[in-house]
C-alpha cells in the first residue's frame, strides 16, 4: 500500500492502462507520493477481450489510490487538473489517457457501426452476434483481422474491407504474406483498396462503389487521443516530457514507437526509471520484441521478419513475455 507523506513530491497519473500501470509499479514510492485518476478502477485488457469476446480486466497487483473521475482540463500554470467532481494538484503529472475510436468524420460510422474499444462496445457486439449473419469488418489491421479470425464460421462468414493495397499496413512483408495465406485457408474474404466514404443501414459506401451489408458492420479503422489530450496538443520530447513537470505516454502521443501495449509498457517503465534517477537518464528508445497476430488457434509472431507460430494454449504465457 502506498503511504502518502507531505515531504515527498506528489505524482498525479491520469489514466490506468498498460503504460501508466507499468509506471506506477516501477516508481520508487520512497521518493514520491502517487495517485491515479481513471474512469475505471481496473485496466481493460483488449487483446484478451477480442479472444474471449468478454470483458477482461487486469487488476492492480497491489493497493493503489485510484480516483474514479474524468479529467476535463489541465491548468498547468497552477499545477492543477480539473475533473468532473473536483480539481487535483500535482508536483509532477503523467498523462496516459489512451485512445478512443476514430471515425475520421465519415458519415454514418457512429450511427451504423459496431466498435470494439470498451466493454460497452463489447456488449453491443455480443447482442448483434446472437443470430448468425454475414459480418463485414472495416480495417485489416491487427484488431480487425484478429476479430475476423475469431468470428468467421460457415454460418457467419466474414468479409474484411481495407483502404490500403495490403493488409496489416506497417507490418513486414513476411507477416503480411503469412496472414494472407491463413485468411485464404480459412476462407475469409478481404477486399483491398476500399476507401470508405460513408455507411448507412444497407451498405458501405466506398470510393469504388457500394458494398451491401447483410449483418453486423464493425469499424476497426483507427484510434485517436481522447478529447482531454487532443485539446492539449501533446508533443513529447526525447524524454517524453510535454511541458515543465508534465509527461505523457501511450496512445495519447505519437512519434515514439507504435501505438501498442508493448510500447506503452516500455514507456511506463522508462518514465519510472527517469523519475527514480532524478531525471538524469538516457532518452527513450522503443525496443521491438515482436509483433503478434492472434488467429484464435495459434499466435503468429513476427520478430524482425522471421515468422514463428505458437499454440493458442500458450497465449497467456506468451503475452506476458512480449508485453
Amino acid at each position: 500500500m502506498f503511504e502518502q507523506r507531505k515531504n515527498k513530491p506528489n505524482v498525479l497519473v491520469i489514466g490506468y492502462g498498460w503504460g501508466s500501470s507499468a509506471f506506477v509499479q516501477g516508481l520508487d514510492t520512497n521518493k514520491y507520493n502517487v495517485k491515479v485518476i481513471s474512469t475505471r478502477p481496473q485496466r481493460l485488457n483488449q487483446p484478451r477481450m477480442i479472444n474471449d469476446l468478454a470483458p477482461s480486466y487486469s487488476p492492480p497487483p497491489y493497493r493503489i489510490p485510484i480516483i474514479q473521475d474524468e479529467c476535463l482540463a489541465l491548468e498547468d500554470t497552477k499545477n492543477q487538473v480539473v475533473c468532473k467532481t473536483q480539481s487535483h494538484t500535482y508536483d509532477y503529472l503523467v498523462i496516459a489517457t489512451g485512445s478512443e475510436v476514430n471515425d475520421f468524420g465519415i458519415p454514418g460510422i457512429k450511427e451504423n457501426c459496431l466498435m470494439l474499444k470498451t466493454e460497452e462496445d463489447l456488449e453491443k457486439l455480443n447482442s448483434a452476434l446472437k443470430t448468425p449473419k454475414p459480418i463485414t469488418i472495416a480495417g485489416a489491421g491487427p484488431t480487425g483481422l484478429e476479430l475476423a479470425f475469431r468470428l468467421n464460421s460457415p454460418t457467419q462468414p466474414v468479409t474484411v474491407l481495407e483502404a490500403s493495397p495490403t493488409i496489416l499496413p506497417g507490418f513486414s512483408p513476411e507477416m503480411q504474406s503469412a496472414i494472407t495465406n491463413l485468411l485464404e485457408k480459412k476462407q475469409i474474404k478481404v477486399l483491398l483498396n476500399q476507401k470508405i466514404v460513408g455507411i448507412d443501414q444497407t451498405c458501405w459506401k466506398t470510393a469504388t462503389g457500394p458494398i451491401p451489408i447483410n449483418g453486423p458492420a464493425i469499424w476497426t479503422c483507427g484510434i485517436r487521443p481522447t478529447q482531454f489530450t487532443r485539446q492539449l496538443n501533446l508533443q513529447p520530447d526525447s524524454k517524453l516530457q510535454v511541458r515543465p513537470n508534465v509527461y505523457a505516454l501511450g496512445d495519447c502521443i505519437r512519434g515514439h514507437g507504435p501505438p501498442t501495449a508493448q510500447n506503452a509498457k516500455q514507456q511506463g517503465q522508462y518514465l519510472a526509471t527517469l523519475f527514480n534517477k532524478d531525471f538524469k537518464y538516457d532518452d527513450y528508445k522503443f525496443v521491438e520484441k515482436g509483433r503478434v497476430i492472434d488467429v484464435t488457434d495459434r499466435l503468429i509472431v513476427d520478430i524482425n521478419g522471421r515468422i514463428t507460430e505458437f499454440p493458442g494454449i500458450l497465449r497467456a504465457l506468451f503475452y506476458k513475455f512480449i508485453e
